[in-house]
């Protein structure tokens, strides 16, 4: 008897919940940012829509992400789109942006999206982002791998950046800034893994 109230009362209070909408229209995205990575190193463009700005950031993993990590897209891919954000703000000015952030994992996405993963890895990075950057507002999409315009920055190229040519391709990609970021339960704790521990303050 007392299991059955218990669920009879948890029944009528899911009952009584409301739908929230995950997803909303909050104006369009004043950055738009596109990372890959690869088992040397990571790399992201990142470009402002209120200056006309781009810049690349690249970097090779070293001893800062183990490298049984940087072989595993799971890892790699998620740790580079962290990594990106510490370089690309700090917590002061990711309190007014609104990222577009351009991946080829769409796994993460996927997890971001939800506010979990099945993956641990995806856990510790949504969390790792939500305190660095409790009021960034990031919403991730998907570009195919070999559309990636870091792809080889990410392989260690070290070639100059042609600013207007990476601007005009990542626009292009980013036709439509209508800006829906995604939030949900932050699940696990945070487990600092590798050199990186957040953005400057």
């Amino acid at each position: 008897p007392a299991v059955r109230s218990d669920l009879n009362g948890w029944i009528a209070h899911v009952r009584a919940n409301k739908a929230v909408p995950i997803a909303q229209d909050v104006g369009e995205a004043n950055f738009v940012c596109m990372s890959d990575a690869s088992r040397t190193h990571w790399a992201c463009l990142v470009y402002s829509v209120a200056d006309g700005t781009i810049q690349l950031f690249q970097e090779k993993w070293g001893d800062s992400f183990p490298d049984k990590y940087a072989r595993d897209s799971t890892k790699a891919e998620p740790e580079a789109i962290y990594r990106a954000l510490c370089r690309a703000f700090t917590v002061e000015t990711a309190k007014t942006a609104k990222v577009a952030f351009y991946s080829d994992h769409k796994g993460f996405q996927y997890a971001h999206d939800a506010g979990y993963g099945k993956c641990w890895f995806y856990d510790e990075i949504i969390g790792r982002i939500a305190r660095t950057f409790p009021s960034l507002e990031l919403e991730l999409r998907f570009v195919k791998g070999v559309e990636c315009l870091v792809d080889s920055w990410s392989r260690g190229y070290d070639g100059p950046l042609d600013e207007e040519k990476a601007t005009g391709e990542l626009l292009a990609f980013a036709s439509d800034l209508t800006f829906k970021p995604k939030t949900g339960p932050f699940s696990r704790p945070f487990v600092a893994v590798g050199g990186v521990s957040g953005a400057a303050a």
